[in-house]
């Protein structure tokens, strides 16, 4: 719940105060907050039922090569840089890794939330990719290479 709720603030804000007062209330992770990331991707995926589940698998782990290609390396500072996660839903999880309970590894929960300014549906979902970048349009090139 914490995840969408800090990126949702920090989505809004308009200003540093307002970002640094949810950073300072709230324990968040790295990538949802993020001083010099103005702007984030929620990429939502509902795989078809008789989709290969390794495949998708493989298909994630050539995400890297698609940022590297929408923001090189050599090129690469602060205000270009993709930060990327990639969370499991509660059906697909056990489907691409059994032991995820055992291990500790928990699923991402897609529950609907609100604030005074907007609404998250609750959607469910298989894969939810997650970035922040300070240039939307990398953002947008990557939404392409997921779903191309």
């Amino acid at each position: 719940a914490l995840f969408n709720q800090v990126s949702f603030v920090r989505q809004f804000a308009t200003s540093p105060i307002m970002s640094a007062a949810a950073e300072a209330k709230l324990k968040c992770q790295e990538m949802v907050i993020h001083e010099d990331k103005g702007h984030g991707l929620f990429l939502i995926l509902h795989l078809n039922p008789s989709a290969s589940h390794q495949e998708c698998v493989q298909a994630l782990q050539k995400l890297d090569a698609h940022i590297d290609r929408i923001s090189p390396k050599d090129i690469r500072d602060d205000d270009n840089e993709i930060i990327m996660g990639v969370a499991f839903g509660p059906n697909f999880l056990p489907k691409v890794y059994p032991d995820a309970a055992s291990k500790g590894v928990e699923c991402y929960q897609y529950k609907e939330r609100h604030s005074k300014i907007a609404s998250f549906p609750s959607t469910g979902g298989d894969i939810l990719v997650h970035a922040t970048c300070s240039e939307i349009g990398k953002l947008f090139e990557l939404t392409q290479a997921v779903m191309g």
